[in-house]
């Protein structure tokens, strides 16, 4: 699955925002508090109705509304929030039918708090991630020693990054909350392109604001209330 637009209203921080989103590696970048995480969230909600987000105002109604499509077919997916409830919102019988199909099992969320500080890691965990590399010919940036001991925080922090890299499902989508905040920015940009060279897997993921300039980067400011903001990657 891809994710090709994202409309939210009246949900997080925003009143009216639009995203477009690229089918390989998205990175959306912004200060502290403009929403990174909770827009993370949001997405994920859309496939796995968990109560991660909670829309507490019941006199005014909200939703998001996604785009995205699969080899086979194109789904448009709206949860409507209205008097403290929320629920899906279809236009046909046939897109219920294609909601049904919907491979919800495919859509991942996982964040940078995920690694542990003084996390012994196992052989298999270090294979995958070597594996990981192998396949996408980036071996030679990364030096993956192990020998049983504790390791940095960030090698903990890169060889669990590859590994979930490597357990990742084909046609699935992965959302990352702050992935590279143990890691210096060689490396952060040895992770981007291994995540780049990835065949199959759409990334979504957060990252505070960078000095270098980026492909594919969603810029979240804090938005005025009253005043519409779209954004798009940067192709």
């Amino acid at each position: 699955m891809i994710i090709d637009t994202v409309e939210i209203s009246n949900l997080g921080l925003w009143e009216n925002l639009f995203l477009k989103f690229d089918k390989s590696i998205n990175i959306i970048q912004g200060e502290n508090g403009v929403g990174k995480t909770t827009l993370l969230a949001l997405l994920y909600s859309l496939f796995h109705d968990s109560g991660i987000i909670k829309f507490t105002n019941k006199n005014q109604e909200a939703y998001i509304c996604m785009n995205l499509h699969d080899s086979k077919e194109k789904l448009v997916l709206k949860k409507v929030y209205k008097k403290g409830q929320s629920g899906y919102f279809v236009s046909s019988f046939a897109d219920i039918k294609k909601i049904a199909r919907m491979e919800e099992n495919k859509v991942f969320i996982f964040s940078g708090e995920f690694l542990d500080y003084d996390c012994q890691l196992n052989t298999k965990m270090i294979k995958n991630a070597m594996k990981l590399l192998k396949n996408v010919d980036m071996e030679r940036y990364f030096s993956l020693a192990y020998e049983g001991v504790y390791m940095s925080q960030g090698q903990q922090s890169v060889i669990q990054i590859l590994n979930l890299l490597y357990l990742i499902p084909s046609n699935s989508i992965l959302l990352l909350d702050a992935p590279f905040a143990k890691v210096d920015s060689k490396i952060r940009n040895n992770l981007i392109e291994v995540m780049k060279r990835l065949k199959d897997v759409q990334i979504i993921l957060t990252t505070t604001i960078t000095e270098e300039t980026e492909e594919n980067v969603i810029y979240l400011i804090m938005q005025i209330p009253a005043h519409p903001t779209t954004h798009s990657a940067k192709n």
